[in-house]
């Protein structure tokens, strides 16, 4: 399908090509699709040895998760446990968004919380086994 060859052009080596692939990307996402979009893009961010495109994965992954007050998201658990992956991530510097989507999400979401907690509390605990660079922390300051 169409979804498919436009996320294979997110491995493209032209810069060019991978942006307008995530744009487009963006673009396609619905309810019943944002869990598999979502996926491929956490997998893309893992993969890409470019930091800035890193970086840009991860906001774009922000941004259709919680855009129109996260209109596509139908389990709050799924979200914040994808949020509670992408703090693993090595040297990325949106510890702050992935911190503050966790707890917009945690305060809008009351049946969320004790999970949402749950998950925080587990992160803190082991933060040292996630935190091996100095920006990781600043999630935390």
């Amino acid at each position: 399908p169409l979804k498919e060859k436009i996320i294979k052009c997110l491995d493209d080596k032209d810069e060019s090509i991978r942006r307008r692939a995530l744009d487009l990307v963006v673009g396609m996402v619905s309810r019943k699709n944002l869990p598999d979009i979502v996926k491929k893009l956490v997998e893309h961010v893992d993969l890409s040895e470019n930091l800035a495109f890193k970086e840009e994965l991860l906001l774009k992954i922000i941004d259709i998760c919680s855009q129109a007050n996260y209109q596509y998201i139908t389990n709050f658990e799924w979200y914040i446990t994808v949020l509670v992956e992408l703090t693993k991530l090595e040297n990325t510097s949106h510890g702050r968004a992935l911190a503050n989507q966790m707890l917009d999400v945690t305060i809008r979401v009351k049946t969320l919380r004790t999970f949402a907690v749950r998950q925080m509390t587990i992160l803190i605990e082991n933060i040292d086994k996630f935190a091996k660079s100095e920006k990781k922390w600043d999630m935390w300051r």
